[in-house]
């Protein structure tokens, strides 16, 4: 009887849980564009809007604020250890430190400096 309870329990809890930790987007600001995603955590995050690269050619990005709407972050990328920008697959948000722009799978864009663009 007692275990039936524990399980009980733990099959009340776990959906609750798991509903606590998904973030979600907040609302977008004006000024931000609707084809900007969101990304982020619990301490905040940002709305990224990032062209995909076609034939290799750096990805063209705008990070805006996601309270203020303001330009976070705006220039053209590149994977970071490659010399190509993301592909539109690749382009799955996970933040940004202010000068890159972190993605899944451990990828990273990385600004293009003005003299290789």
């Amino acid at each position: 009887m007692i275990a039936f309870r524990i399980l009980l329990l733990a099959l009340t809890l776990t959906p609750m849980l798991l509903l606590g930790c998904k973030q979600l987007s907040p609302a977008r600001p004006a000024g931000v564009p609707s084809s900007a995603v969101w990304a982020g955590g619990a301490d905040g995050g940002a709305f990224f809007e990032c062209l995909p690269s076609q034939k290799g050619e750096p990805n063209a990005c705008i990070v805006y604020d996601d309270s203020t709407g303001a330009i976070y972050l705006s220039g053209k990328f590149v994977l970071q250890g490659q010399t190509r920008g993301a592909k539109a697959d690749e382009l799955r948000y996970d933040g940004t430190d202010g000068t890159r722009i972190y993605l899944d799978h451990n990828q990273v864009l990385i600004p293009v400096s003005p003299r290789k663009q």
